[in-house]
């Protein structure tokens, strides 16, 4: 069980890091931490559902490679 939460926790900090890449690319701005937190506790699902790896590739491939 430990493991598979340590799995969770690892998904959600790359998903906040790429949310954050593309709003910076976006507005100029990364989030601060009061507006992340503002963020999380407007959507409802946040923890409970998980996205596919079909759209997280999706997503990674609207930020602009960095290297």
């Amino acid at each position: 069980m430990e493991k598979k939460t340590n799995k969770v926790n690892n998904f959600f900090r790359s998903n906040n890091k790429i949310f954050n890449e593309y709003r910076k690319k976006i507005t100029g701005v990364a989030a601060g931490e009061k507006e992340i937190e503002m963020l999380k506790n407007s959507l409802p699902n946040l923890g409970k559902g998980v996205i596919s790896n079909k759209e997280l590739d999706f997503i990674k491939k609207l930020i602009p490679n960095k290297n």
